[in-house]
């Protein structure tokens, strides 16, 4: 009889236990929804101001959310895994920019932009390579844009010649990376 009680009370004991893991480990956050992408977001650190989500973009078994933390642009990399769930790669946000230029996954040749809502430029040229690309903006809107690199045989990206100009066509700043 106290053999028996014994051993309902181990296998009482290991129920116990295993419940306990299974509903106190925590569950992974995927990227699959705006909801969830802030909740993985906040998680990871950037938990103390605001997030508001621009942009969701899916390619190539990826997924982009560009966002603002504080107004700062910022985006989040997500890969589809082999059960469809958006899984975190990266995240990064730049301070004092009110216009971001993000590089992405080297393969895929093209670079997120995020604007944030005091962003006055409208018109971006730069040489990628050789080539002249030109890439506009609505001024003061909070935007998500691709940049596409031009093809080239290299695996080398070159950019020169910046310009940023504001709705009227005026030239705010140019750099040369030379």
């Amino acid at each position: 009889m106290k053999t028996r009680m014994l051993s309902v009370l181990g296998i009482l004991v290991i129920i116990a236990t295993l419940t306990f893991v299974y509903f106190n480990n925590p569950k992974p956050i995927y990227g699959n929804d705006e909801a969830s992408i802030i909740k993985l977001i906040r998680s990871v650190g950037y938990d103390e101001w605001a997030i508001e989500i621009v942009g969701i973009k899916d390619f190539e078994g990826n997924r982009i959310a560009a966002f603002l933390y504080n107004n700062m642009p910022g985006y989040a990399l997500f890969t589809k895994n082999e059960s469809g769930e958006y899984a975190w790669n990266h995240v990064e946000v730049r301070e004092s920019e009110n216009l971001s230029i993000f590089a992405l996954i080297p393969d895929l040749q093209m670079f997120a932009i995020v604007t944030n809502v005091d962003n006055n430029v409208s018109k971006m040229e730069v040489t990628i390579n050789g080539e002249e690309v030109v890439q506009e903006f609505t001024p003061f809107v909070a935007e998500f844009s691709w940049l596409e690199i031009p093809t080239t045989t290299s695996n080398n990206i070159r950019f020169d010649n910046y310009k940023f100009y504001d709705e009227n066509g005026e030239l705010l700043k140019s750099f040369d990376n030379n």
